[in-house]
């Protein structure tokens, strides 16, 4: 054994060779370094899961909007076709029902729930007494069904996509 300036042991080997006690040396940068990796690495697969799951949440909501509004431009056709039959009866709504309901489907799970009343023209009620946009060339006021209900209701019961488990059901809750 051989002590060097600031008294510290050195194991010499052929009094040439220095060897410590560990086959390769820790140091505190070493360390560092290595949890640093550790934790960009931790990171980096966490921003990858939340980016995946806001990806796939974004891509249902896109399908389900998409899906919604083909179903609104398909009840928006109806009541036009409504209101076109409406308009050929002369506005007397012979033979035409005075309160329509109707549901669309908008996918699987949920429906668009419509209900359209007639407006009686003879009478001059309006929506808000607005009649400049039906008046005729000739004055006569144009007969129409109003929305009264327009909402989205769900055809099914609700499950969830996926479940956690948190106990198996094995064990009791006692």
């Amino acid at each position: 054994m051989i002590k060097d300036k600031s008294n510290r042991l050195y194991f010499l080997k052929n009094n040439t060779d220095q060897e410590s006690a560990f086959p390769f040396p820790f140091g505190i940068s070493l360390l560092f370094v290595t949890f640093l990796v550790l934790g960009i690495f931790t990171f980096a697969v966490l921003t990858l899961v939340a980016a995946k799951d806001d990806y796939t949440m974004s891509r249902k909501s896109a399908s389900h909007q998409s899906a919604y509004y083909m179903a609104c431009n398909k009840a928006e056709d109806r009541i036009a076709a409504l209101n076109r039959k409406l308009k050929a009866a002369g506005g007397t709504g012979d033979g035409l029902p005075e309160t329509v309901s109707f549901q669309t489907a908008i996918d699987g799970s949920t429906t668009l729930s419509v209900t359209v009343q007639a407006v009686d023209a003879e009478d001059g009620d309006t929506v808000d007494g607005d009649t400049e946009d039906r008046e005729t060339e000739d004055g006569d006021i144009t007969p129409y069904y109003e929305v009264t209900q327009w909402k989205v209701e769900s055809a099914g019961e609700w499950s969830p996509a996926q479940t956690v488990p948190v106990m198996p059901p094995s064990v009791s809750a006692d």
